[in-house]
């Protein structure tokens, strides 16, 4: 129950409660009191009597039972209201109880979402690295397969200018072919070779993509979550601002 200022300001029973004691004076004092308006409802004026109605005795009330039953009230009241307000105390402090919970809670998350972050960075620099280094695997292999086509084409020159020297010797026909099959093979399988590489390069940088954009949209996703929870508790100590305010106002104006 909120406990507006001014709440006990207007009391209905104060002006008969002076009224009450101007005219005990003034019986002491031999005269007559003079009553002040009051704020209490006129008691309505008593029909005028008829013809068949008879007298009727008025009850009359002991103005100090009256006013020792007000008094009770009151301190009822009192009570209440002094209940009331250690309610409120008792709140507001477990609301600055949670308010440290949530500030302990957001320290840790924060905490974390950094070192999150930070392990993130680090593994895409190691991408970043492994990328590199692939791409350099890329270039020698490009390069020896360059030296490799090169080798090809001078050994098919030389095949040609054996095979044309062929006629001047059977011998060194047969020592030639027999040195082309070798080179052949060497070459097959070198061109295998080459082409298992290049399909595990292209491996390679395929999953490099594929790691680069999850770090990407995992940096992205964890800075919105710290955009959130800061949003949320700059909201929530607006909030709290505006009830320690209300609670403040009202202790201001409680009598305790």
């Amino acid at each position: 129950m909120a406990i507006l200022p001014g709440m006990l300001e207007a009391d209905p029973y104060q002006a008969w409660l002076d009224d009450f004691r101007r005219e005990v004076d003034a019986q002491l004092a031999g005269k007559e009191a003079q009553p002040q308006p009051s704020t209490l409802q006129p008691e309505p004026a008593p029909a005028p009597p008829t013809e068949a109605a008879a007298p009727q005795p008025t009850e009359w009330i002991d103005p100090m039972d009256r006013l020792a039953d007000e008094n009770a009230r009151l301190q009822e009241e009192l009570k209440k209201l002094r209940l009331e307000n250690a309610q409120l105390r008792e709140r507001q402090t477990t609301i600055q109880n949670e308010i440290s919970q949530f500030e302990e809670r957001m320290a840790r998350s924060r905490e974390g979402y950094e070192s999150h972050i930070h392990r993130l960075q680090e593994e895409k620099k190691i991408f970043e690295d492994q990328t590199k280094s692939l791409t350099q695997s890329q270039s020698f292999l490009q390069e020896s397969h360059g030296r490799l086509e090169a080798d090809n084409k001078r050994l098919a020159e030389e095949l040609r200018m054996e095979r044309e020297r062929s006629a001047l010797a059977e011998r060194a026909q047969l020592e030639l072919r027999h040195k082309l099959d070798e080179f052949q093979g060497v070459l097959a399988k070198l061109r295998e070779e080459l082409a298992g590489r290049n399909g595990a390069l292209e491996e390679l940088r395929r999953q490099a993509s594929a790691q680069s954009e999850r770090l990407i949209h995992s940096s992205e996703t964890t800075a919105s979550h710290v955009t959130m929870l800061r949003q949320d508790l700059k909201m929530f100590m607006e909030e709290l601002r505006i009830l320690s305010t209300a609670i403040s106002r009202n202790n201001r104006g409680t009598p305790v």
